[in-house]
């Protein structure tokens, strides 16, 4: 598929990606690549990277595509550990400083008191 039909197709189909129609009626009009994707959002420059390879090189756009997509979910997937052991080691201080004069409150004082000899 041309480049312009894939933009018009993900265009119609994604709500989302609605300015994509848009640069397909640019590319149509023979408007410069840069200038024809000024108004689209940051999100959509893997899409716009891959696209652009495809369309100066005459590549078929379908493994660009597919290897963008896999590119973008390691991406996320790698985002979201490094997020979950910060979350871990985050959460350590305040745990620290809530449990442990818990802890001794509840565990230490009284064993401390356990262990000296009643006065009688």
């Amino acid at each position: 598929m041309p480049i312009t039909e894939i933009l018009d197709l993900l265009g119609n189909s994604i709500e989302q990606c609605a300015v994509l129609r848009s640069v397909a009626r640019c590319l149509e009009m023979n408007m410069a690549w840069d200038k024809a994707w000024e108004a689209v959002p940051a999100w959509l420059a893997p899409l716009r990277k891959a696209l652009h390879f495809a369309h100066r090189t005459g590549a078929p756009a379908a493994n660009l595509l597919r290897n963008t997509a896999i590119l973008q979910r390691r991406e996320h997937t790698q985002k979201v550990a490094r997020l979950g052991a910060q979350f871990g080691t985050r959460l350590v201080l305040p745990l620290g400083a809530c449990a442990l004069p818990a802890f001794i409150a509840l565990g230490v004082v009284p064993l401390i008191i356990a262990l000296f000899p009643s006065f009688q």
